[in-house]
């Protein structure tokens, strides 16, 4: 017979182990830490939601396929009525000072298998089964919530668009079960850059070939190539025109 003190112990054991996010149904909590950003890709990347690749994909809700319209949110995909709630509920930050970006939006049934088939053979973090995961439902974002004031921003307002924090353990996990946002996809994202030069997330403008910037995703220095395209400084002979440290 289990004692009463070792029951509560494998209660609370247990409990930790579980994790339920409302809305969309039960989903396994999917990383043990922030997901981190590669400087080489946010720098180039242009804030905003952009409409131009509308694509229809494959999506998941419980195990069961369906079709969604795909847009792009921040460089990342995302599915089409969660990224036109999404861009007003970034605008809105914006105004406060407070710069929200999509680290990680919709999975394809690949992605999720691919990082399940990592958690289990023990080379990844905690994965939800391929067709379970609430990233490939187009509902679920991980948020850059280790930016200056996202998180508190999020924990005040994000509710006002239809956003919730699902899972407890994961301050960076949001999801949109909001109501269908009517008429067409509204880009908010600038024009892409000219290939001549680059856009720097970090300084908010466009900038000429070999301008070296200090990232602010993961503080490293990266330089301008032709064509938008970043690369770490030290794996580039040319010398900077200019340097841009945080």
């Amino acid at each position: 017979m289990i004692s009463p003190r070792l029951a509560v112990l494998f209660f609370a054991t247990f409990a930790m182990g579980c994790t339920v996010a409302s809305g969309g149904g039960t989903e396994e909590s999917e990383h043990d830490q922030e997901p981190t950003e590669d400087g080489r890709e946010t720098e180039s990347v242009r804030p905003g939601v952009d409409c131009s690749n509308r694509r229809v994909a494959t999506g998941y809700k419980s195990g069961s396929a369906f079709s969604i319209h795909i847009v792009d949110a921040d460089g990342k995909p995302i599915e089409e009525a969660t990224a036109s709630m999404y861009a007003r509920m970034q605008a809105a930050a914006a105004k406060s000072g407070v710069a929200i970006r999509v680290v990680s939006g919709f999975r394809t049934n690949a992605q999720q298998a691919a990082l399940y088939d990592d958690y289990i053979h023990g080379r990844g973090n905690l994965a939800a089964k391929p067709g379970y995961s609430n990233h490939q439902s187009g509902h679920a974002l991980d948020l850059n919530t280790s930016g200056a004031g996202v998180y508190s921003w999020l924990n005040a307002h994000a509710d006002e668009y239809g956003f919730k924090r699902t899972v407890p353990s994961e301050i960076w996990h949001w999801e949109y079960w909001g109501a269908e946002v009517g008429g067409s996809c509204t880009s908010s994202a600038p024009p892409p850059p000219s290939s001549s030069g680059c856009y720097s997330n970090t300084l908010g403008r466009e900038v000429v070939v070999n301008t070296c910037v200090q990232s602010k995703s993961d503080r490293k220095w990266y330089q301008c190539l032709a064509g938008n395209k970043w690369e770490i400084r030290w794996n580039v002979a040319a010398a900077c025109v200019s340097e841009h440290p945080l």
